[in-house]
């Protein structure tokens, strides 16, 4: 875990050079890419994905969502961002898949 609190104040997701992943597609996510446009690091945002197989291929905002498959494939050095209520289940998983750059983001 690299970071947890509010995205405003992540400092280090301005400053890494790498691409996001948001984990989770509910209804919280347009208010995530919201944020992200005004903090202008959205053009950083790769994809998001989600478990539910019926989100998976929609786009919401013009961001594309996959399955935690192809991101773990796709895009295993990105920096995650988990937002929802399921935070601690998707934390889990990222980090048994390996994924360290994880920042959890409260609201």
């Amino acid at each position: 875990m690299e970071y947890i609190g509010r995205l405003e104040n992540d400092r280090k997701l301005y400053a890494d050079e790498v691409g996001i992943v948001i984990f989770g597609a509910g209804k919280d996510l347009g208010k995530i890419l919201d944020k992200l446009e005004k903090l202008n690091i959205k053009k950083k945002v790769l994809c998001a994905c989600d478990n539910d197989i019926e989100k998976q291929g929609k786009k919401i905002m013009g961001i594309e969502i996959v399955s935690p498959d192809y991101v773990l494939i796709h895009y295993s050095n990105a920096t995650y961002i988990v937002y929802n209520q399921f935070c601690i289940e998707i934390c889990r998983q990222l980090t048994e898949q390996g994924i360290k750059k994880i920042h959890l983001i409260r609201s």
